[in-house]
C-alpha cells in the first residue's frame, strides 16, 4: 500500500503549475498514460482522500482538452468526502517535496508553489483547513511576485486557495480570493475559460452558504447561462452550476421554482455522465430535497 501512496505523490507532483495553461499542456499530455495506466489498479476507501488531488488534476487537464474522460476523474475526485480522510502515509512525501524543491530550484519556481499548494490541499481534504489558512495570502503574493498577476497558475491559485478558506470557516477570506480572481479573469481577457467560469461558480456558492441568496441566485443564473453557450446543456459543470443555484433557490424557500429545472437536469446528467455518477446522484439528492420541502 505505501508504494501505491508514493506512486500517487510523484504523479501528483509531478503535475505542476495550472491544469488550465496551454503553456504545460505538453508536459502534463507527457504525464497522462503513466496516470492512467495508475488509475487501473484497484484502490480501497482510504486510497480516495490520498488520491483525490491527483484525480481532480487529471480530470480538469482533460476537461480543458475536450477529453470525455473527465468525466471519470472527475467523478472519482467528487468521491473524495465518502471516505474517512487519513493522509498520514502521504503527508511526509509531500512536505520532503517541498523542502527539496525550495533546495534545488529556489522558492519562487513554478515547481515549488505548485508543491506547497498541493501541500495545503491535502490538508484540507483531511479536514485540517484551518492550519492552511494562514499560509494562504502569503502564498498567493508570492505567486503573484513570481509568476505574475496574469500567469495561469496565478490565476488558478484564487478558486484552489479561496476553497481552502471556505472549507476552513472563512467565508470573508475565501468571497476576497474568489473576487480577486473573477477581476483578475477580466481583466487579462480570460473570463472565458472554463477555470474562470468554475471559479463564477465556487464564488456564487460562497455567497449562498454567507446568506446572500439573492446575489448567489443571480451570479448562478449568469454563470450557468455562461457554461451553457461554452460547453453545453448536459456538460458536467453546466450541471453544477444548475446544481448549486437549484440549493440557492431552496435556501430561499422557493422548491415549486426549481423542480422542473432539476427533472430535466437529473435526466440530463444520467444521460450525459452515467445514473452512478456523483453528479447525478447530487441531482437526485437535491430533487427529493426540493420535493420533500415542497410537500
Amino acid at each position: 500500500m505505501q508504494a501505491r501512496y508514493e506512486a500517487a505523490a510523484l504523479l501528483t507532483l509531478a503535475l505542476t503549475g495550472s491544469a488550465g495553461d496551454p503553456a504545460q499542456a505538453h508536459r502534463w499530455s507527457a504525464l497522462m498514460p503513466h496516470v492512467t495506466a495508475f488509475s487501473r489498479h484497484r484502490f480501497t476507501g482510504e486510497d480516495i482522500v490520498s488520491l483525490s488531488i491527483l484525480w481532480g488534476k487529471v480530470g480538469m487537464f482533460f476537461a480543458v482538452a475536450g477529453d470525455e474522460r473527465h468525466k471519470e476523474y472527475l467523478d472519482r475526485f467528487f468521491r473524495r468526502n465518502e471516505a474517512q480522510a487519513d493522509v498520514g502515509p502521504v503527508l511526509p512525501l509531500f512536505e520532503a517535496a517541498v523542502a527539496e524543491r525550495r533546495r534545488v530550484l529556489g522558492p519562487d519556481h513554478l515547481d515549488t508553489l505548485s508543491a506547497r499548494v498541493d501541500l495545503l490541499a491535502l490538508h484540507e481534504r483531511a479536514g485540517r483547513a484551518g492550519r492552511a489558512v494562514p499560509s494562504v495570502k502569503q502564498l498567493l503574493s508570492d505567486c503573484v511576485r513570481a509568476l505574475g498577476a496574469d500567469h495561469f497558475f496565478t490565476l488558478d491559485m484564487y478558486q484552489d486557495l479561496g476553497n481552502i478558506c471556505k472549507e476552513a470557516g472563512d467565508t470573508d477570506l475565501a468571497l476576497e480570493l474568489f473576487q480577486r480572481g473573477a477581476a483578475d479573469y477580466r481583466r487579462f481577457g480570460k473570463e472565458d475559460h472554463l477555470f474562470a467560469q468554475v471559479l463564477n461558480v465556487e464564488m456564487a456558492a460562497a455567497y449562498r452558504d454567507s446568506g446572500a441568496l439573492h446575489l448567489a441566485e443571480e451570479l448562478l443564473a449568469a454563470a450557468e447561462a455562461d457554461l451553457r453557450r461554452t460547453r453545453g446543456g448536459h456538460d458536467l459543470f453546466t450541471l453544477l452550476a444548475v446544481a448549486n443555484r437549484a440549493l440557492a433557490q431552496l435556501a430561499a424557500g422557493d422548491p415549486t421554482q426549481v423542480s422542473g429545472t432539476l427533472e430535466t437536469a437529473v435526466s440530463d446528467s444520467a444521460r450525459s455522465l452515467g445514473e452512478v455518477h456523483s453528479m447525478t446522484r447530487w441531482l437526485r439528492e437535491i430533487r427529493a430535497a426540493a420535493r420533500k420541502s415542497a410537500s
